[in-house]
């Protein structure tokens, strides 16, 4: 069965699609319930849809799906509203040998394109971001060899372009066996160079979820290492490190910065080798939206007793808190920067107290010049507020 995550409806939730007779894609609330969102699209017959992706080929965040028909044929659907689609299939084959589809931008020029595998045959075709459809490649792998996996995506040699690797069925029973086999684009690297694979923009993200960061680079004959970077605030930064000197595997997992509310967040890619380095940003501005965050930097639940100020702000140092905690019950005051990391936890407990953050974290390390993040806990209540550190 073949089964995969992404956002149809583009409002920052899981859905998924499935190869399933019973249906395609299933819209997401977040909070686990799915419901069936087929609507116009084709019947999934007693076997389902076969070889469903996810990937946004129109460039407005969210996902359009890729499947092959029952007659072998490959198409692609773009969600409109509840329960109606588009097809935008275009010149792709309405009938063949196809099994399994795949969306993925394999010239690296910001469209996706269709990749499809079924007997024994691979082929691509260009899109445009449109209906467009182009056949660009085509090649045999094993004449009529049943399909039991396929992907692309990967740059196993670093020269830029994805690759291929497949697992077909070879031989004749009762000796068959699945075979796996790789394909890599053939150009060769020649220039050092960093393209985004996702985000690519206009794609909301819920804060405290977990998403994958995805790059693709050109490395010329040396090791690489990269460096991730947000800005909240466009495309000019700040920029606030989500992580450094990472392997260049092409795939960084990320926990989305909770309590920040912005649509103009960027990712700044950068790819470092012993004597270079390269720079690209996100194409368009995600959004990314913090549920614990009502109306600027305030939540409240249950309490209105539990309030707090911090003072001086900016600050150089250290900041206090002063705190009101009327009902005395214990809490914590926890001190986030920009990425979502935590900084510090100060343990407090009820009534009204001072508390200073002495500009240090966990570890005693002073912290960096930039804007924090202060959320003060208690069993009844939550309450952020922002203050800006100036280092001493």
């Amino acid at each position: 069965m073949d089964i995969k995550f992404g956002d149809v409806n583009g409002d920052g939730r899981p859905d998924f699609a499935v190869a399933h007779q019973n249906g395609t894609v299933y819209t997401g609330d977040g909070t686990g319930f799915f419901v069936l969102g087929d609507g116009s699209l084709p019947g999934p017959g007693s076997v389902g849809l076969r070889g469903p992706d996810l990937g946004d080929v129109d460039g407005d965040g969210r996902d359009e799906l890729s499947f092959c028909n029952s007659s072998g044929g490959v198409e692609v659907w773009s969600w409109q509203d509840t329960l109606s689609w588009l097809d935008i299939s275009g010149s792709l084959p309405v009938t063949d040998g196809y099994d399994i589809s795949q969306l993925w931008d394999m010239d690296v020029d910001g469209h996706l394109d269709v990749v499809a595998f079924g007997e024994g045959t691979v082929t691509i075709w260009k899109g445009d971001g449109g209906l467009n459809w182009s056949q660009v490649a085509s090649f045999t792998v094993y004449a009529s060899a049943p399909v039991s996996a396929f992907r692309v995506g990967g740059d196993a040699d670093h020269n830029g372009y994805p690759d291929i690797v497949l697992i077909e069925r070879e031989g004749t029973w009762p000796s068959d066996y699945n075979r796996i086999r790789f394909y890599k684009e053939a150009s060769a690297a020649d220039t050092l160079k960093i393209a985004p694979v996702f985000p690519m923009g206009y794609e909301k993200f819920y804060g405290g979820s977990v998403k994958f960061i995805r790059w693709i680079t050109e490395v010329p004959g040396s090791t690489s290492v990269i460096r991730l970077e947000l800005s909240t605030q466009g495309p000019a930064g700040p920029w606030v490190e989500i992580a450094d000197s990472l392997k260049d595997n092409g795939c960084r997992q990320w926990s989305v910065l909770n309590y920040v509310n912005s649509d103009n967040c960027y990712i700044r890619y950068t790819v470092f080798t012993e004597g270079d380095s390269a720079t690209a940003l996100t194409p368009g501005p995600f959004e990314i939206i913090s549920p614990s965050l009502v109306s600027g930097d305030v939540r409240r639940t249950r309490s209105a007793e539990v309030s707090f100020s911090l003072f001086p702000n900016p600050a150089r140092g250290a900041i206090n808190a002063a705190l009101s905690m009327g009902s005395r019950e214990p809490g914590v005051l926890e001190v986030y920067d920009l990425t979502g990391r935590i900084v510090r936890r100060l343990l407090v407990d009820g009534g009204t107290r001072f508390v200073v953050w002495d500009g240090e974290d966990e570890d005693g390390s002073p912290a960096s010049t930039g804007t924090y993040l202060f959320i003060l806990k208690t069993p009844s209540a939550t309450v952020a507020k922002k203050a800006v550190l100036i280092a001493r």
